[in-house]
């Protein structure tokens, strides 16, 4: 007899609690907050980059700064290392100056470091 009655307070309590919630969804589904809220919501869901995208914009982003890393080593290889060149016989101190802060220190890790020396 005691169960039983716990039972039927219990679905009566989860009724209740059922009805409630319907009743506050109505009120907020008709709401007209509700719908600019929806669609705030729509307009949030679609700045957001999914998974795919997310990688494609990586991958892109990635590319255009191998560019533009591409771009500035050819002008230092092709124009300014050769510029130098020509006043190093004229400015060789200049270009003694120049050569050592195009020197590359590798300190990455470990005891070794590697030095790569640019020839120009």
């Amino acid at each position: 007899m005691q169960i039983e009655y716990e039972k039927w307070i219990r679905d009566s309590v989860l009724v209740k609690n059922y009805q409630l919630m319907n009743a506050a969804n109505q009120e907020f589904l008709t709401d007209p907050a509700s719908d600019s809220l929806a669609a705030a919501i729509d307009a949030y869901d679609d700045q957001i980059a999914r998974p795919r995208a997310a990688v494609q914009q990586r991958k892109a982003a990635i590319a255009k700064i191998k560019g533009a890393f591409a771009g500035a080593d050819h002008l230092l290889r092709q124009r300014l290392d050769l510029l130098v060149s020509l006043l190093a016989t004229d400015y060789p101190e200049f270009a003694v100056d120049y050569r050592n802060t195009r020197m590359i220190v590798d300190s990455g890790g470990g005891k070794s470091v590697r030095r790569k020396h640019i020839t120009v």
